[in-house]
């Protein structure tokens, strides 16, 4: 398996990125929970495995329950989240596919966030589709989004 890693060839731009993504972390608009479930729904839409084995990590770490988390792929048939969590789940999807009404998934969201926690939760999803498709495109091995989801932990 023919891999790119891009962290190794790029410090300096992945460090920025990874910077992007502490500075979501640090905003605390938006709880760690929701952004890890937001951020898992685009993984999934992504196809990165590297980012669903972390996200999955991360949403379990502040209490994420496995029924949930499965359900995350099915969340529109599910009884299991919250208006909000629907809400930033239509955003996530709009935001990652682009094909769907981006701006009317906004709108809706407008009905249960502010325009700050709007403002970190779109530009939150446009990171993490950010690192999907570097991970998708130079095929980052899936098992390693587990020990970077441990790492970020630590350090924090």
């Amino acid at each position: 398996m023919n891999t790119l890693d891009f962290r190794k060839e790029i410090p300096k731009l992945v460090n920025a990125l990874y910077q992007c993504s502490a500075a979501v972390r640090g905003q605390q608009a938006i709880e760690p929970r929701l952004l890890e479930l937001v951020y898992l729904r685009a993984a999934q839409l992504n196809g990165c495995g590297f980012c669903l084995e972390m996200h999955v990590e991360g949403a379990t770490s502040h209490g994420e329950t496995d029924e949930r988390l499965h359900a995350v792929a099915t969340w529109r048939s599910s009884a299991r989240f919250t208006e909000r969590e629907r809400a930033a789940l239509e955003l996530a999807e709009a935001t990652t596919r682009l094909d769907r009404d981006a701006h009317g998934a906004y709108v809706l969201a407008e009905r249960h966030f502010s325009k700050t926690e709007l403002s970190v939760l779109v530009f939150a999803i446009s990171v993490t589709n950010a690192w999907n498709r570097l991970n998708v495109v130079c095929n980052t091995e899936a098992e390693l989004g587990r020990e970077a989801a441990r790492a970020i932990r630590a350090a924090s």
